[in-house]
């Protein structure tokens, strides 16, 4: 699903990047977050990357009510499971 700046990107809104350790590494994250500050200063919308180094789905799951609906997030991206590929899992 793109990322919908007009929509999702309202005066208030925080957005989440929970996930993994490609979450972490901070990359799309900024990107999306860099592309709407630019597209509209006036907005008051804040960001915050929630990625774990070694995350795997399972982990993230139980991180979802703390890392994210705990903060008030409604919009936020996920990318959990890359590194389940790599353990088998």
């Amino acid at each position: 699903m793109k990322f919908n700046h007009r929509r999702e990107a309202k005066d208030g809104v925080t957005v989440a990047f929970p996930g993994d350790s490609i979450t972490a590494a901070r990359t799309y994250g900024e990107i999306i977050e860099h592309d709407t500050l630019l597209r509209f200063p006036e907005r008051r919308v804040r960001f915050f990357i929630a990625g774990w180094d070694g995350g795997t789905a399972a982990g993230g799951a139980a991180r979802l009510e703390r890392d994210v609906f705990g903060r008030g997030v409604i919009v936020f991206t996920v990318v959990f499971g890359t590194n389940n590929i790599g353990w088998g899992t």
